[in-house]
């Protein structure tokens, strides 16, 4: 939150620094001499589509690097021999590509970018019973199969380059936690509530592995499904419209800025 209000307040100090050079240039009648009316569309076209280019390199060099940090995050993990009974419980998960890592702690996430596979660790083996583990493996598959450490970490991109909408980083949220929701409603399907349930509450809190599908992530609300209650739909909060709505206030008076400067060189 104050990262975002820095980041705020510094683009809205630029608008108020170029709208302050718009009415002097204004004022001193040096703008409208040098403005051509007949610029004018392709002034404002060419603003918008310098801002709306510079936003997708921005987001797709945040991608990257989303998924680089992860890989990297990945490799430093030692791996460790497989169970001999790994790919049986694989197989009855649908899972198909499993590894172990040497990790203590019981984790399990799924990775990967192009080609998303599972790794657990010795801990979470150790930790759970088989039907347990293959809760675990289905709702992990599940994530492989929708490619979801690919989409979350474009999500997440399109967050933080949209930081001026708040109601983005509220929509990246809310679709992480439908994510993990529909993991567990396929991991009943192949294994059942109890199993489930049983490996949400030993792996607990454990904290999610930044730009992975993680089996710990939301857990609130997916014990809220395993019981049975409503889930309702949550409604966006009036702050963040109205923050999202001084952020594009700021976005189109930069729009206008480019396209002054556009339209009178």
């Amino acid at each position: 939150m104050k990262r975002y209000c820095v980041l705020i307040g510094g683009a809205a100090l630029l608008v108020v620094a170029c709208g302050g050079w718009l009415a002097t240039c204004g004022l001193l009648g040096t703008c409208a001499s040098m403005a051509s009316p007949s610029r004018w569309p392709f002034a404002i076209a060419l603003a918008s589509g310098t801002l709306l280019g510079a936003m997708t390199i921005a987001w797709l060099t945040r991608v990257v690097w989303i998924l680089a940090q992860a890989a990297r995050a990945v490799r430093r993990m030692q791996r460790a021999p497989a169970p001999a009974a790994l790919p049986i419980w694989a197989a009855r998960a649908g899972a198909l590509r499993v590894e172990c890592v040497t990790a203590a702690a019981p984790v399990a996430f799924c990775r990967g970018g192009l080609r998303p596979s599972i790794l657990v660790s010795v801990g979470l083996v150790s930790e759970l019973s088989t039907d347990e583990l293959v809760a675990v493996l289905a709702h992990e598959q599940h994530h492989v199969r929708r490619g979801d450490p690919l989409r979350r970490a474009m999500q997440q991109a399109m967050a933080e380059v949209l930081f001026w909408l708040p109601v983005v980083h509220w929509w990246a949220d809310r679709r992480r936690e439908a994510s993990e929701l529909a993991a567990d409603r396929a991991a009943i399907h192949r294994a059942g509530r109890p199993p489930l349930a049983a490996a949400l509450w030993k792996v607990g809190s454990y904290l999610e592995t930044s730009s992975a599908a993680a089996f710990a992530g939301a857990a609130e609300l997916r014990v809220a499904q395993l019981l049975g209650d409503d889930l309702r739909r949550q409604r966006i909060p009036s702050s963040l419209w109205m923050g999202s709505a001084a952020g594009i206030l700021i976005a189109l008076n930069a729009a206008w800025c480019l396209a002054h400067l556009f339209g009178s060189g």
